[in-house]
């Protein structure tokens, strides 16, 4: 494989596709790799050129440091985690424009590596925009503090833009009070601050002594303690930062919310993107809500809560005053009562593009009851992006109360009982469909037990289906969901063409789609049908933990035949699902 790129031909492929001015095309550069380009591919990019360099440490070879000689005036990103290789990257690069440093270079490493390498390839390289550079180097009082070496950093970038540090050890305020003064040339800051010393003993700035003139900021991102200074550090800001458009807070100032919320109203007129990270942290009523209120104007575009521990719904509704406004919320649904929100959302937010309730932690994933999401007509038809963990599409009503369950029995002289959905009249398919329910009982009069008790059989999926039919610009869709333990429900969603599935041909834009958990698997022919008639569709999610997935690794005639049929696209995709069928199923 190394060989391979000493081949003029291999070269003058590659470079092709890489003589492009195009940010999105990149070589990955691997240590061993670098005698192996030779000058013509070299010669040829173009395009910005991003170095992810080998993680292991080592000394860096001779070739390597002629390769960063000869090629300097073509590397524009450097984006590394090896502490050797990015020593020699930095020493010989002079046209940098981004430099991204992750936190895996580390003491003792960390302020020797800084002083020698990074601190003088800020001067080597004056017109660098972005910098990102976690775990700074932050020494102890006794050695001056961070402040002299934000000063030997930060003085002679005068074309920086983006700026991104993270400490995780004090820091003095006068350090902070020194990034709000340069803040002002910056467009995006990130700041991730794990203690502030001397807080307490020094009195609280004022606005002048801060940032003396606006600021060019449009996204402020602030992870900080609150009890060491930070909170001194970020409202002076806000105050003069007219042109921000998103913030994001992080769990650490709640208590303090009021003050950042009033702030925010009185100087952030333009503010359209808010994200709350609440890890771990229970929020109240107003903790939420002030933050939301004080984005009236024009209105929030953006909303997004990052896995919290709990919080009260009413602190929610001051989202609907954003209806007209909001394009994306995401709320991870952690204790199941975001019924209401969600509803509102998909039947008042005629630009919604991106609802997402999904959650990252799946042991504390809750499920969003169907029954009182489609009520109503869905307007947000705008859709991209829907991922919402549906529960109650298919399931029995014990001790049916016509009156009580709001279901009425269907009369029919062959099955007795059955459905009928009170949201729309049945079709001659879906009448069929409930006539042939295999989960009525035989007699049609419902489980045994005493007289005028039954089970009312209730299908919503049609429901959904109509529902999802008219988001015609859905990009992704994932509705299923799993019990703990990963078993599946039996009132989770389906993907079948017996249930329907025709019914969402019009969804041409698809391109990811999760069928974990579904209630009835996924089987050959539903898998045909969406290659067929979605032919945007990328990614199919979740075919290894569907209950019917066992046709997969049944024959090998009937894997040949399907492949035939299926776009190259997702086709190893596929097949690497298929690999994990023989575990799971044995």
């Amino acid at each position: 494989m190394i060989n391979i790129f000493s081949l003029p031909e291999i070269a003058s492929a590659i470079s092709q596709f890489l003589n492009r001015d195009d940010l999105h095309n990149c070589v990955l550069v691997h240590s061993l790799w670098f005698d192996r380009f030779t000058p013509h591919l070299w010669q040829t990019i173009q395009c910005t050129l991003v170095l992810e360099l080998d993680p292991e440490p080592h000394a860096p070879e001779e070739e390597e440091k002629q390769a960063f000689i000869t090629n300097n005036r073509r590397i524009r990103t450097l984006r590394t985690n090896n502490f050797h290789l990015a020593k020699t990257a930095l020493e010989y690069c002079t046209h940098l424009r981004h430099i991204h440093i992750p936190y895996y270079i580390r003491a003792p490493f960390n302020a020797q590596f800084f002083r020698e390498s990074v601190a003088p390839a800020m001067k080597r390289n004056p017109k660098l925009e972005t910098l990102v550079y976690k775990c700074f180097p932050v020494p102890s009082r006794i050695h001056g503090g961070a402040l002299p070496l934000f000063k030997l950093m930060l003085e002679p970038l005068h074309t920086l833009t983006n700026l991104h540090l993270t400490f995780h050890t004090e820091i003095g305020q006068e350090a902070l009070m020194y990034l709000a003064r340069f803040a002002k040339q910056l467009h995006r800051l990130k700041l991730g601050v794990g203690y502030v010393i001397d807080s307490k003993s020094l009195p609280m700035p004022s606005d002048a002594e801060v940032v003396a003139e606006q600021t060019q900021l449009r996204q402020l991102d602030i992870d900080g303690s609150t009890r060491g200074g930070v909170l001194e550090f970020l409202i002076p800001l806000i105050k003069v930062s007219s042109n921000l458009e998103r913030l994001v807070l992080s769990y650490r100032f709640w208590g303090m919310e009021a003050p950042v919320a009033q702030t925010i109203r009185q100087n952030c007129p333009r503010l359209r993107h808010l994200i709350l990270d609440a890890s771990f942290t229970n929020l109240s009523d107003n903790k939420i809500a002030n933050l939301i209120d004080s984005c009236r104007t024009p209105g929030l575009q953006t909303f997004e809560l990052r896995e919290p521990k709990g919080f009260e719904m009413l602190s929610l509704q001051a989202l609907y005053e954003h209806s007209a406004t909001l394009e994306s919320v995401h709320i991870p649904n952690h204790h199941g009562s975001i019924s209401e929100i969600v509803q509102r959302l998909l039947t008042q937010c005629p630009n919604l593009r991106v609802l997402d309730t999904s959650s990252k932690r799946y042991d504390r994933q809750q499920q969003t009851p169907a029954e009182g999401l489609l009520k109503e007509p869905w307007v947000c038809t705008k859709l991209e992006v829907f991922r919402v963990v549906l529960d109650g599409v298919f399931g029995n009503y014990p001790d049916g109360d016509e009156e009580d369950n709001e279901y009425s029995e269907r009369d029919d002289d062959d099955d007795g009982g059955g459905y009928i959905s009170p949201y729309h009249e049945l079709s001659e398919r879906e009448s069929n469909h409930c006539a042939d329910d295999p989960y009525q009982d035989e007699e049609g009069e419902g489980d045994e037990g005493d007289e005028g008790e039954y089970l009312v059989y209730y299908d919503y999926h049609w429901d959904l289906y109509t529902q999802l039919s008219r988001l015609t610009r859905l990009e992704e869709l994932s509705v299923g969901f799993s019990l703990w333990g990963g078993a599946i429900c039996e009132s989770a969603p389906q993907f079948s063409l017996e249930g329907g599935l025709e019914m969402l041909e019009g969804l041409r834009q698809l391109r990811v789609l999760d069928v974990s958990h579904t209630r009835n698997g996924i089987q050959r022919q539903e898998l045909e049908w969406m290659c067929e008639h979605w032919q945007k569709l990328e990614r199919i999610e979740g075919i290894r933990m569907s209950r019917a997935a066992s046709w997969w690794e049944s024959s090998d005639n009937s894997l040949a035949r399907y492949e035939t049929l299926m776009p190259v696209r997702i086709r190893s995709i596929l097949t690497a699902e298929k690999d994990n069928l023989a575990e799971i199923y044995d």
